[in-house]
């Protein structure tokens, strides 16, 4: 997962962050991450999975959603 939006940052390693609008930027972190050890790639995928279920679940959202439009 690669992104630019600067929401990320302290959530994702500055790794998977490129820079809006810069190709090179983008292309570089790109291939760090394809050169990546198996075990790495293993490693992120998984907190990266963990991150959004414990995030983004639905039961979470609706709770939230709940939360909001009752105050």
């Amino acid at each position: 997962m690669l992104v630019s939006n600067r929401s990320f940052e302290g959530v994702l390693p500055s790794e998977f962050i490129f820079e809006e609008g810069d190709v090179t930027d983008l292309a570089e972190k790109l291939a760090h991450i394809l050169d990546l050890p198996p075990d790495r790639k293993q490693h992120f995928g998984k907190a990266f999975r963990e991150f959004v279920v414990k995030n983004h679940d639905l039961d979470l959202l609706v709770d939230r959603l709940e939360t909001l439009f009752t105050k």
